[in-house]
């Protein structure tokens, strides 16, 4: 603010302030100003501050409630489970066997992961501590999960078996200052990948084995991986062109080829089941399915669109969505509706309202 202060809306909608000592880059302590900022299911929250002090916010319930569905190709959808709508779900991933699924829920404090009974039965939490990272994925036989976590005070993958009978061992960790945000392992069960800060590297099942950069280029982010259900390629996201775009490699050969499966800026890839598409989903908020054939080479034959994402929880940088196995429909999670209900509020004097609130401290 114009005030020098640092403003934070925290994720119970309450707007805080804290001084920041430009010299010794130090920040006092947070100093309560006033509530009621929406907050967004991604911990997004709309205000801006101008020069002259006005303050300028959206209003409304934080952490709006979202519904996971079942999307079909023409883009209705259908709740999977009328009562899944208490929790803000996050990243879905179904097991391969189509029985359960896997979801973060963001309780405004921090991530943890659940896993819920297909269509209508319980879910149960995995995690407490609310330091999920960037979801999870399932292990090819269905039992167990692997996921990233900073619980040790810093990122690193682990896997857990997905009945929570016993608690979750590490899978891979970097060391150092350098944070895992993924971790899977291929279908044969042979290889461990993850993307560990904006590359994304690999390592051997076997005890023992050390990490090995696998796409890792300078100033190049890459992101969103899934390996085919065959172990055979890996679909990403990198920026290696300027801006996200999908393509796919040879698994875990990578250097033997590359093609790119977006004619535009998108993210977030999930291979069908049987191989014969590759879904994405285009900075411009539309859902692509990209027909593919792996045999005698890889090519992409074609592009679809089939419907727009702006429904649905999105983002680029990992899929907030997944592809049943029978390969028919989606789950994705619908946005609260909150059209007509957030009336825009201004502030005038922003300034004086931290000035009152730090003399009443």
């Amino acid at each position: 603010s114009e005030t020098g202060h640092i403003i934070v809306v925290q994720a119970d909608g309450a707007v805080m302030a804290a001084t920041l000592d430009h010299q010794m880059m130090e920040i006092g302590p947070l100093i309560p100003i006033f509530e009621g900022v929406q907050v967004e299911s991604l911990g997004s929250a709309d205000f801006a501050i101008a020069d002259d002090g006005t303050f300028v916010y959206v209003s409304g319930q934080s952490v709006a409630r979202s519904t996971p569905v079942w999307v079909d190709r023409e883009g209705v959808a259908v709740p999977v489970d009328p009562e899944w709508t208490d929790a803000v779900v996050l990243q879905p991933r179904i097991s391969p066997d189509g029985t359960r699924a896997a979801f973060t829920s963001f309780d405004g404090t921090g991530q943890n992961l659940w896993v819920k009974e297909l269509d209508r039965g319980p879910a149960t939490a995995l995690t407490s501590e609310g330091s999920i990272n960037d979801g999870a994925a399932w292990t090819p036989d269905s039992r167990s999960l692997t996921f990233s976590s900073n619980r040790n005070g810093y990122s690193e993958g682990f896997v857990q078996v997905a009945d929570g009978a016993r608690p979750a061992e590490s899978l891979i960790a970097p060391g150092g200052e350098r944070s895992v945000y993924a971790a899977a392992v291929s279908p044969d069960g042979r290889w461990i990948v993850a993307r560990i800060e904006d590359d994304i590297y690999i390592q051997s099942s076997e005890p023992g084995s050390e990490m090995a950069p696998l796409l890792a280029q300078p100033r190049v982010i890459e992101s969103s991986f899934q390996i085919s259900p065959d172990g055979r390629w890996i679909a990403y996201t990198s920026t290696e062109s300027g801006e996200p775009m999908v393509y796919v490699r040879p698994f875990p050969e990578v250097d033997r080829g590359r093609t790119v499966i977006s004619a535009s800026a998108a993210g977030a890839p999930r291979w069908a089941p049987d191989m014969s598409e590759l879904y994405y989903r285009t900075l411009s908020g539309e859902f692509v399915s990209a027909q593919i054939r792996v045999d005698p080479s890889f090519a992409v034959l074609s592009r679809e669109t089939l419907f727009a994402f702006r429904s649905f929880v999105s983002d680029a940088g990992v899929a907030q969505y997944d592809v049943h196995p029978d390969g028919d429909r989606f789950l994705m999670v619908r946005l609260g509706d909150t059209s007509g209900r957030s009336p825009v509020v201004v502030v005038r004097g922003f300034g004086g309202e931290i000035d009152r609130a730090a003399g009443d401290r």
